[in-house]
């Protein structure tokens, strides 16, 4: 680890946000026995701290928190997460959503206008099959698990989104997070629902890494109505990275099959496949409507920790590349004369952790953090540049870790 990182993280309590405890049970040590109540009174850049037990969604507009849950923290309704500065970072970990029923109709997180980075950590929702209350008979509708619009740094890590995602003129990275678009199903009195496509990416661009797993939703053959199978992804004048893991269609019974793991439309479409990537469809060919020629492509994979741990990070590229690898404080996005795609580390404060040729053995660097509750909450960011005769010069995907 950098002597400059060394120095500047004892520092850090000095500097600490306010910490605030949350639990439904008024337990020793609790300001708050809800969430709406404490995220509307805590003050910007606060960390709150949730015990375990079921709470209601909340809105929060214009503020930088970070929102840490403990095990059995259960979501009951709409997360709406608005208007961040990109000074205001916000956190969400640990979160469940034990039903996917949301009153506002559509989405169980809803992230809008997000100008700080984002970072949602191994949060859990399931399918969405629950119709609407019985004075909205013979209709059923399907919440979407994440709804990013306009946010311009969100990374999703360890997270199982099992009900869809959506995105829409933001900056997104998936690392080690699974996504599935909802089976074909008939339910409410015969009401059908088709199956989903994974993920749709309108305009903007996403990174796939950490061996994540993208499928579509399983349709039907011919019965009371015939439903192809979900897409993987359905992407719309934007740009898609895949570095690592699975990308399918759904595997229904339709004959012929009908499903594809990519479906690329709209104006000047990119897609970048790693040959780590596996794509699999039902239909054929399996990714429609964009050259993916097959492309070797650094990937950088994250660990978070508690106070006391350790953050790391491990870079997997093509044997001989050089390898610079920085951590540091997220940042804005950066683009480096050269390299498509951006740095998201602070330009001031990051540092070299790691510097070598890739060989048998993987690139990575770690940061020990110090015993404290000061501690909870911080976020850092890493990405290194590789350089080689097969993969020229790129940058890989950003990555951030959480001291939770």
């Amino acid at each position: 680890m950098s002597s400059r990182l060394c120095l500047m993280l004892p520092l850090l309590p000095v500097l600490a946000a306010q910490t605030y405890i949350v639990d439904v049970n008024n337990g020793p040590g609790t300001n708050f026995v809800d969430l709406p109540t404490a995220v509307a009174a805590v003050p910007d850049g606060a960390v709150l701290l949730v015990r375990a037990g079921n709470y209601a969604g909340f809105t929060v507009a214009g503020k930088g928190l970070a929102i840490l849950g403990d095990p059995r923290v259960a979501i009951t309704d709409t997360i709406w997460i608005s208007a961040t500065l990109p000074h205001q970072a916000f956190t969400l970990r640990g979160l469940v959503w034990p039903q996917a029923y949301s009153s506002s109709l559509t989405d169980l997180l809803l992230l809008s206008d997000c100008g700080g980075p984002v970072l949602i950590e191994a949060v859990a929702q399931p399918p969405a099959s629950t119709c609407l209350p019985a004075s909205w008979p013979g209709t059923c509708f399907r919440a979407v698990g994440v709804h990013a619009v306009r946010c311009s740094q969100l990374t999703l890590r360890d997270c199982t989104i099992l009900c869809t995602a959506s995105f829409a003129d933001s900056e997104v990275v998936l690392e080690a997070t699974t996504v599935r678009g909802e089976a074909y199903g008939v339910i409410n009195n015969q009401t059908v629902v088709y199956a989903r496509n994974a993920v749709t990416l309108y305009r903007g661009s996403l990174q796939v890494a950490g061996g994540s797993l993208i499928r579509g939703g399983d349709g039907n053959g011919p019965s009371l109505a015939t439903s192809p199978d979900g897409h993987g992804i359905f992407m719309d004048s934007a740009s898609l990275r895949l570095l690592d893991g699975a990308v399918g269609s759904g595997q229904g019974s339709l004959t012929p099959p009908v499903g594809y793991a990519v479906i690329a439309a709209g104006t000047n479409p990119v897609l970048r496949l790693s040959p780590r990537v596996l794509v699999t469809a039902s239909g054929s060919p399996r990714i429609v409507g964009a050259a993916a020629v097959p492309a070797p492509m650094p990937e950088l994979t994250g660990s978070s920790a508690p106070a006391g741990g350790t953050l790391g990070a491990t870079v997997t590229t093509e044997s001989g590349d050089l390898v610079v690898l920085a951590v540091g404080f997220p940042g804005p996005a950066i683009f480096v004369a050269g390299m498509h795609d951006p740095f998201w580390l602070d330009p001031v404060v990051h540092f070299f952790v790691a510097v070598g040729a890739q060989g048998g053995t993987p690139i990575g660097g770690a940061v020990a953090v110090p015993s404290g509750p000061a501690f909870v909450g911080l976020r850092l960011g890493w990405q290194a540049a590789c350089y080689g005769p097969v993969t020229g010069f790129q940058a890989t995907n950003p990555v951030v870790t959480l001291v939770r």
